[in-house]
């Protein structure tokens, strides 16, 4: 409740600012035609919407010219490439709407591969990994760093796990920043950061 998730869809050009301007590069995002924009942003929420029809075809929505070789590599820096295998018909396997046929953390990680496969400038997770065990969430977000070398990632998480080799965190308390810094630089400041990461 702290606004996390409005402050990423602002930036996703999902919520349009009441007042004030959002600027990436020197750029008012308001002016940049949408498509554009869009195609630059890679954006997982924390359900994210998964279409009637085979795995490959709903990762293959954000790049419809990707091979399935880069499909396959993708879905392996998301962790997803395993679990596909042993369904029925891998790739192939038809799901429900909506994926109410996979788990949470399943379609996490087709949706992770998805966004992946556009290779964005900037890919925002919106609480991503949160279906996903500790291991499994800090295996996608090394791999994920090894991949997006030239992006610009934003995580949104209250889990404290995985922020240690993270290069900027900012906190948000009822829609302000409370604090930034690094892990360590956050931990020694002894503020809300460090009494939240205590408490968890």
């Amino acid at each position: 409740g702290s606004g996390k998730s409005t402050l990423v869809k602002l930036l996703a050009r999902l919520y349009k600012p009441s007042n004030g301007n959002i600027i990436i590069d020197g750029y008012d995002i308001q002016k940049v035609e949408l498509y554009s924009f869009r195609k630059q942003i890679g954006f997982v929420s924390q359900d994210p919407y998964l279409v009637s029809g085979s795995i490959i075809e709903n990762i293959s929505i954000s790049n419809p010219e990707a091979s399935k070789n880069d499909v396959i590599k993708v879905s392996k820096y998301a962790c997803a490439h395993e679990f596909i295998m042993n369904l029925k018909d891998g790739y192939q396997t038809i799901i429900e709407e909506k994926g109410n046929s996979l788990s949470g953390g399943q379609k996490q990680r087709i949706a992770i591969a998805r966004a992946l496969l556009c290779n964005p400038k900037i890919l925002i997770l919106d609480e991503a990994t949160s279906a996903l065990d500790y291991m499994t969430e800090k295996k996608v977000l090394d791999n994920i760093k090894k991949m997006t070398i030239n992006t610009t990632i934003i995580f949104v998480t209250h889990r404290f796990q995985n922020l240690k080799n993270i290069d900027q965190i900012l906190v948000l308390k009822s829609g302000q920043l409370m604090e930034k810094g690094t892990h360590y630089e956050l931990i020694q400041k002894k503020g809300l950061y460090f009494s939240m990461s205590n408490e968890i």
